[in-house]
């Protein structure tokens, strides 16, 4: 989606607060395993598009930081529920664009693996010639009087 495209262009491995999987050569059936699952998450999560009904259905803000232009929406029995594996119906977090009129717009879901999961098992869950996974090795956090 646009937001996993825009994060991708923002860091590297270098970057001191996350590390991204290896971007692999594609592999016969990336693409139509990635549209599959493409497909399955536009239908499901369409109704998401109104904020609303995501907090009605247990998402929450995680780290709410006032102005942040993108707000991440978590629902965390599906965090703890994506252990397992992906379900393209049920992400961890949704993404949402703050519009210059405080509106949001749905832009992209986010998946969670636990942090041991290898590469060949997230490329398992989402092939890894499609989308990068990313894990925070360095929490930055806004200060509390931020946040609210």
């Amino acid at each position: 989606m646009a937001a996993e495209h825009a994060m991708a262009g923002m860091v590297s491995n270098e970057d001191l607060h996350l590390r991204l999987t290896p971007l692999r050569s594609p592999a016969p059936g990336d693409s139509a395993r990635a549209a599959e699952i493409l497909a399955g998450m536009r239908r499901e999560l369409a109704k998401y598009r109104d904020v609303r009904v995501a907090e009605d259905d247990g998402f929450r803000e995680f780290i709410p930081a006032a102005g942040a232009p993108v707000r991440h929406l978590t629902k965390l029995r599906w965090a703890l529920q994506a252990r397992n594996g992906l379900d393209p119906a049920r992400p961890t977090s949704l993404l949402y664009q703050a519009g210059a009129d405080r509106s949001l717009t749905l832009v992209g879901a986010m998946f969670t693996a636990p942090p041991q999961t290898s590469d060949a098992e997230l490329d398992a869950r989402l092939p890894l010639s499609i989308a990068r996974w990313h894990q925070h090795i360095n929490w930055c956090l806004p200060p509390l009087a931020d946040a609210r």
